[in-house]
């Protein structure tokens, strides 16, 4: 078996983003027709608490639920700061490509859409509330 091009990760953290995760890792696999990794990853403080349910869905779904180590690793804390340390963690393949647990994919798509060889690629914030109307 060959190793994807992409991954697509995610911040899976129970209660709230675990479920969010969910229908965007159900989007990804309803609309990309090849095989791209998923990886929900999950703060190890909240990782024992996440829904039995919710990593039920993830296993069928083929997403890899990783902890990661985010306490202490923002002086004060962040609370976007899981966004990078997930961002740091090793992946398998070539490209990567972060969203945020809130967001879908809602027609067919291909992981060459989505990357290319060389660059940085974003969306912009289509909401502020996060951060103030000033950026």
């Amino acid at each position: 078996m060959s190793v994807p091009n992409l991954s697509i990760f995610f911040v899976a953290n129970p209660p709230k983003y675990q479920g969010m995760g969910c229908y965007l890792a159900a989007s990804i696999r309803t609309h990309f027709k090849e095989d791209v990794d998923l990886i929900g990853n999950c703060s190890a403080e909240t990782i024992g608490d996440m829904d039995p349910y919710a990593l039920a869905i993830y296993r069928k779904l083929n997403v890899e639920v990783r902890p990661i180590e985010t306490a202490g690793v923002f002086d004060p804390p962040y609370s976007h700061g899981n966004k990078m340390v997930a961002a740091q963690q090793p992946r398998r393949t070539p490209y990567s490509a972060f969203m945020d647990s809130d967001m879908l994919f809602i027609a067919p798509n291909r992981a060459d859409q989505i990357y290319k060889a060389g660059h940085v690629s974003v969306a912009p914030a289509t909401s502020m509330l996060w951060s103030g109307q000033d950026i």
